[in-house]
């Protein structure tokens, strides 16, 4: 009797017209920032989750003229 031999594990995923497709390895959360672009370099790779865009900070005061100043992101937010 002939013996076959059977690999059993995860593979690269791959693509049409792309070929095998690494793994992404980098961040998956990420604050956007005021007046700047955040990028993933996600292009051409597999990702094993989902990425979390978490919430410009945002604060509320009360101000001298009676009124609400709003601050839209914080310290190194732009």
């Amino acid at each position: 009797m002939d013996s076959i031999n059977v690999k059993v594990g995860a593979s690269p995923a791959v693509a049409a017209g792309v070929g095998i497709m690494p793994e992404y390895t980098g961040a998956y959360s990420v604050t956007p920032l005021i007046g700047q672009a955040v990028v993933l370099p996600t292009a051409k790779h597999i990702m094993r989750g989902n990425v979390t865009v978490g919430a410009i900070p945002i604060t509320e005061r009360e101000n001298e003229a009676g009124g609400i100043t709003l601050t839209v992101g914080g310290a190194g937010n732009g």
